[in-house]
Order: structure tokens, then sequence, then C-alpha cells
């Protein structure tokens, strides 16, 4: 099977921005790991222009538009959840915004070599060495979903074919797909080195 890491097309649209309202787990007292959000998400958006998919890396925020068309085709490995929007109403044109929750977390495949560094003790956090090639999931695990995020880097988004031809023939605008053999890790650089 062959997967795709989904990312943003253009940053000609709309950007998304965090309100004050926006609540982030606590970080982690031991190995300082933690900050995500917590939903609901609560944002704004700076212009008009509104895409069916807006990143907000980690996070995926979509219109009713996808959100329909993907329940309606019964996607595996991700849930919908409300969002609180705190910006101008006005700039949605009356779209409804999703948070695209992937659920779904598989393991990366043993060709990637990503080694476990270090595990805190305390919050249960895990950091992991960067990859060698793509980054590319467990076929075992990732035929099970069609959305999903890789357990040892989960700020990656995957989707199979079936959700990325869905996304084409739907016209859902600002998404690009990157193989996952092709996928860089772009925090490499942050990364300590590892011998093998």
């Amino acid at each position: 099977m062959r997967f795709y890491e989904i990312r943003e097309k253009s940053e000609s649209f709309a950007q998304v921005y965090s309100t004050p309202e926006m609540k982030f787990m606590e970080r982690c007292t031991a190995c300082g790991r933690g900050g995500e959000r917590v939903p609901p998400l609560s944002i704004k958006f700076d212009r008009r222009n509104i895409p069916d998919l807006s990143f907000y890396p980690p996070d995926i925020l979509v219109t009713d538009r996808v959100k329909a068309m993907f329940e309606q085709q019964g996607i595996r490995g991700v849930e919908f959840l409300e969002v609180s929007y705190q910006g101008d109403p006005q700039l949605l044109q009356g779209k409804r915004i999703w948070h695209f929750n992937v659920v779904a977390k598989v393991k990366a495949s043993p060709e990637c070599n990503i080694m476990l560094l270090k595990n805190c003790e305390v919050c249960g956090r895990k950091e992991y060495s960067t990859w060698d090639g793509g980054l590319i999931a467990s076929q075992e695990d990732a035929k099970r979903y069609d959305v999903f995020r890789i357990e040892e880097h989960w700020g990656y988004v995957f989707i199979n074919e079936r959700v990325k031809k869905l996304i084409i023939e739907n016209d859902f605008v600002n998404a690009k797909f990157i193989e996952d053999k092709e996928v860089k890790d772009t925090l490499a650089w942050m990364r300590p080195k590892v011998d093998y």
C-alpha cells in the first residue's frame, strides 16, 4: 500500500491562530516536554479565503464539506471535534470549522532505523532518533486505517491512496501529498545524532 504525508499546499490562504482561551497540557517537571494543545481548540483566522484544509501543526482543521465527505465514506483513524471559533464570524462565510483529530497511531517500519533515545519515568513521553530514508509506517499496522500518525514521530499526518483520491476528486483546497518514502525529518537538526 502507498501512504502520503498530507501538508499545506499554500500559505496564501487564511492562516490559523490561537486565541488566549486555548488550553495546553502542562509541561513535565522532569523532562520539560508537553505544551500540546488540548481540545477544543480555540482559534481564529487572519482573513477571508479559508480553505477546506487549514494546517496548524501538528493539528489540521477542516470545513464541514470535508467532514461530511469523510464521514459518508467511513474514513478510519480520524474523529471530528468542535472548535471554539473566537474570530470575526463574517470571515467564515457560512462555513463550519472542525478539528481533524487523528486518533490512529501506528509504529514506524523497522527499515526506518528509529531508536528510542529517552523515556521519561514521570510522564511517559518518549523521544526518538531521526529516521533513515523516508518515514514509513509498518504496513501491517497502517493498512487498518485511512488516516494515521506514526507513533515515534507523531507530528506528521499520513493518508492512504483512498483519502488522497477523495481530496483530489472533491477539489478540497490546500493539500499537497508527499509519498512516505520521501518524507524528510524537518526537525533533524534538533535531534541527537545516533551511531548505529
